[in-house]
């Protein structure tokens, strides 16, 4: 494959009512993007993937339904961006898996390299895995050329969220340093963050203030950490905020 990157200025647009059952779920009154408002951008990939690296990749060993698969990423973090793919391989085995990606360009030179690998069970009657697991290794300096990645953890298992009692209750993660309950709904998104087992129930807001918790889809998810947690919520010099960039490896699911 070549690779083609656009910089662009992208515009949000409400969604609209899912009249044509576009993705096909049978849910007509579902709100789903506004496609044919969309504004046309054209491009054409045509910088060759010349580096190469080897990944050795765990075996994308998940519970549940539908065939395991490791999706393997290699790429560049950029400050404000985030990460952008500079290539992409898989596995459903693990194993030392070879990869092309090409060398970082307009702009992209300013990031630093990152090895992604996303592993979950594709099929199984879901549309999208609600239980996925991640390892990430970042390199201050030139990817070298191999790359082991560490086991990927496993997702917490049976979560569930009682919206009636406002409970959430989940087990612990082997190997996170720290676990996060996720509220996101259409008012915005509440980030719980537990050092022990993630169980706990959830206060109402303040007089007018939103319920983030309602109406919405509640993740739990274990974190494996590069630098303690108590470096980025106490005294020194990480913050809070920084928590996805020292994330080695994450594992999550769905709270039901």
């Amino acid at each position: 494959f070549n690779h083609g990157l656009r910089v662009d200025e992208l515009v949000a647009l409400p969604t609209r009512a899912d009249e044509d059952d576009i993705d096909g779920d049978g849910d007509r009154e579902e709100f789903v993007p506004d496609y044919d408002r969309f504004t046309r951008l054209d491009i054409e990939p045509a910088q060759a993937q010349r580096l190469r690296v080897g990944v050795d990749v765990p075996a994308p060993e998940l519970p549940g339904d539908g065939s395991a698969v490791a999706l393997i990423f290699a790429g560049t973090e950029v400050d404000g961006v985030g990460f952008i793919p500079l290539g992409i391989s898989a596995t459903d085995e693990g194993g030392l898996v070879p990869m092309r990606q090409a060398a970082p360009y307009g702009g992209l030179e300013v990031g630093e390299p990152v090895i992604l690998s996303l592993a979950a069970r594709f099929g199984g009657g879901n549309f999208l895995p609600g239980e996925i697991s991640a390892r990430m290794v970042r390199f201050d300096a030139n990817l070298p050329g191999e790359v082991a990645l560490p086991a990927f953890l496993a997702p917490p298992q049976g979560p569930t969220w009682d919206p009636a009692l406002r409970r959430v209750e989940a087990g612990v993660v082997d190997g996170a340093d720290v676990h996060r309950v996720v509220f996101d709904g259409p008012l915005g998104r509440w980030n719980v963050y537990f050092a022990g087992v993630p169980e706990f129930t959830v206060p109402f807001p303040p007089d007018g203030a939103p319920d983030l918790s309602a109406g919405g889809v509640v993740r739990v998810e274990g974190l494996d950490l590069t630098v303690d947690f108590d470096t980025l919520v106490g005294p020194g010099a990480g913050e809070l905020p920084d928590i996805d960039q020292r994330t080695g490896g994450f594992s999550r699911a769905i709270a039901e």
